[in-house]
């Protein structure tokens, strides 16, 4: 009877830790996933497949659309959300070109057509923006005074970790960031892997923990963006995100203190990237971007004259 009462516990205890190993291999493997079209697809006819490698050695693939003469070589690094691609922010990466930014769009660790066998969960991903930055820094058609950086969701944390930890990021624009990894765990586990949180969550954290090698308490934006407060930064956040609640944007948006927050109402956490949810912020993005890229070729415009703003109902604060 005694053996009974202390087995039983472990006999329960064991699918919950299954599971836990099960999903907790979802969030750091995730499937991999390739871009359905390539730069073509939306009217870029020049663009070049690339390759670089991260300071841990992990090899990154890529595409890079190089500048048009007339933008002085402004670019823009664009990293991509966990489970993506670089295709999911081909049409910021389009609508760049048609300003005459160049852009460079790649696979983060653990994704597409990348090396890595483990996802980060932007802990790790900092590497791949630093070396993607690095990367188009050193080509001959790049301004390298002149690079921002762009990311969604897990990328839009990894910029702003990344242009924390150097000087040559100009300007960031981070969308749908977290402020802080803890604080999400418990949307992100019931997003990601679909099942009850209050039970699973802490253990799915501490498997994840130990396939990532750090601990998600260390990844936090939020103490990252205080450390940019003398770059601008633009922060685009939709109101209806369950994976990562518009609260982020506003946490991140206090620690720098001048940054601006787009809130866009009804986007969701992928839809915010969306062509219907673009639509209602490139102008502003675009302001941003030639405001801090390539103002010093137009006088210093100020950004109402270089597009008209969206309507005020969509960008608070």
């Amino acid at each position: 009877m005694f053996g009974l009462i202390i087995v039983s516990p472990l006999l329960l205890a064991a699918p919950l830790l299954l599971t836990a190993h099960v999903q907790a291999d979802r969030l750091v493997r995730p499937r991999r996933t390739h871009a359905a079209h390539s730069p073509d697809h939306l009217g870029v006819t020049s663009w070049e497949d690339v390759s670089f490698t991260t300071a841990d050695g992990v090899p990154l693939r890529g595409w890079f659309v190089p500048p048009a003469s007339g933008a002085d070589g402004a670019t823009v690094v664009c990293a991509h959300g966990t489970g993506g691609h670089r295709g999911h922010l081909l049409l910021h990466a389009a609508a760049l070109h048609r300003e005459g930014y160049g852009v460079l769009l790649f696979d983060l660790r653990a994704h597409g057509e990348s090396g890595g066998r483990v996802s980060g969960l932007g802990l790790h991903e900092e590497r791949d923006v630093l070396a993607a930055l690095e990367h188009v820094r050193t080509r001959p058609d790049v301004d390298p005074g002149r690079v921002a950086l762009l990311g969604h969701s897990m990328g839009g944390a990894a910029v702003l970790r990344a242009a924390a930890r150097t000087p040559h990021a100009r300007a960031v624009v981070s969308v749908a960031s977290a402020a802080s990894l803890a604080s999400n765990v418990a949307s992100g586990v019931r997003a990601f892997t679909r099942l009850p949180v209050p039970a699973l969550a802490p253990l799915i954290v501490w498997v994840a923990e130990r396939r990532v090698g750090a601990r998600m308490r260390d990844m936090r934006p939020v103490d990252d963006v205080a450390r940019l407060q003398d770059r601008p930064l633009l922060l685009i956040h939709g109101d209806a995100d369950r994976v990562v609640g518009i609260e982020n944007g506003r946490r991140l948006r206090e620690a720098h203190g001048s940054a601006r927050l787009l809130e866009i109402p009804g986007a969701g956490h992928l839809g915010v990237i969306g062509p219907r949810h673009l639509a209602r912020y490139r102008a502003e993005l675009l302001g941003f971007l030639h405001l801090h890229l390539r103002s010093e070729m137009t006088g210093g415009a100020p950004i109402s004259e270089l597009g008209s703003r969206p309507g005020g109902e969509h960008t608070r604060g």
